[in-house]
């Protein structure tokens, strides 16, 4: 089980900003994880939250829940399709459905994102069920390309 993590700082350039990633092979509960007060720049994936990592059978579905999104900022300098995708995706096992639940609070995306860049499929085709909840602060999209230079919190 992961559970009451954190984290905080700046991540550059790699190929995945934020992933939690798990399958039916070694699941079960996540729950209590935090990122916040940070900036992700030029991620090919910026979010990404998988029960389908593999395709190995098993009876372990994951689980995740009271996952926080605060305080980010996700920029992205490329104008193409491919950089700054989002999965958001839930739990299917046989009978067993477990939404991922997520709260974004006060997150910024690029402009340049739009609705073709949330994933809802993936390499089993059946990435469905979440359940996205929205905090006090904006969920938002820069105005302008490389407003977010300016990160601070």
């Amino acid at each position: 089980m992961a559970s009451n993590g954190s984290t905080a700082g700046t991540a550059d350039t790699n190929s995945t900003g934020i992933r939690i990633k798990t399958a039916n092979d070694r699941g079960g509960l996540i729950t209590g994880i935090q990122y916040s007060n940070s900036c992700f720049l030029d991620h090919k994936t910026d979010i990404q939250f998988t029960p389908l990592y593999n395709t190995n059978t098993g009876t372990l579905t994951p689980s995740f829940t009271n996952i926080l999104l605060q305080n980010l900022v996700f920029m992205n300098d490329y104008t193409t399709a491919s950089t700054g995708t989002l999965q958001f995706t839930g739990a299917v096992n046989g009978a067993t459905i477990n939404p991922l639940q997520v709260t974004l609070d006060n997150v910024t995306f690029p402009s340049v994102l739009s609705s073709s860049n949330f994933v809802t499929t993936g390499t089993a085709g059946t990435e469905t069920n979440a359940q996205l909840t929205y905090g006090l602060g904006q969920v938002v999209e820069q105005l302008r390309h490389g407003m977010g230079k300016l990160c601070r919190f």
